[in-house]
């Protein structure tokens, strides 16, 4: 999984704003709010988690629709990777990083906090979305890395599911149908970075 440094940007970013507001206040009170700005944190810089790899495999999958994954690709980069170890240890290191977003039940799924269903089918119709259980269930969790209290708001938040759960989905204009073919033991990690 690739690593970004926000560091530096940060402190351009608080360089350029006290620039401002020397050009704007005169005087003693635009050093002041400058000085201020000065002593705010910079971003923390994100971290992978430690003995994760990237999976070609499962940005594969997620390319072929054969995973379940809920991020889209074309809203910016996604970065894929795999860890070995257990759902509450990857969650756990990245919640010193971040805050975590409580995805909403989706309707028909009977989820239960981290505790989620997969959905055989979702269809579209006058009564809005419905979704259909494979009776499969996963492990999920969503992590935001910046100050959005949404993840449709964030710049930068991963998903984090185990096991990893691969299957054969098909569509059409209604909705889709997804059949589980097989389990990975493994937790993904699926970073999402807006531009």
């Amino acid at each position: 999984m690739k690593t970004m440094t926000n560091g530096s940007a940060g402190a351009a970013s608080r360089a350029m704003a006290a620039g401002w507001l020397r050009a704007v206040f005169a005087g003693g009170a635009a050093i002041a709010l400058a000085s201020s700005l000065a002593l705010l944190p910079a971003a923390a810089e994100f971290q992978a988690y430690p003995g994760a790899a990237p999976s070609p495999e499962l940005e594969a999958a997620v390319g072929r629709e054969e995973v379940q994954i809920g991020i889209d690709p074309d809203e910016g980069t996604v970065s894929y990777a795999a860890s070995a170890d257990g759902f509450e240890d990857v969650l756990a290191f990245y919640l010193q990083h971040g805050h975590e977003f409580v995805m909403p039940p989706m309707p028909g799924l009977d989820d239960n906090g981290h505790d989620r269903g997969l959905a055989a089918e979702i269809t579209f119709g006058a009564q809005g979305l419905k979704a259909v259980p494979t009776g499969v269930r996963v492990n999920q969790a969503f992590v935001i890395f910046d100050d959005a209290e949404d993840i449709s708001d964030s710049r930068d938040w991963l998903t984090i599911i185990h096991p990893i759960v691969f299957g054969a989905r098909t569509g059409n204009g209604m909705g889709w149908h997804f059949t589980p073919v097989r389990t990975e033991n493994a937790t993904a990690i699926v970073r999402m970075r807006r531009q």
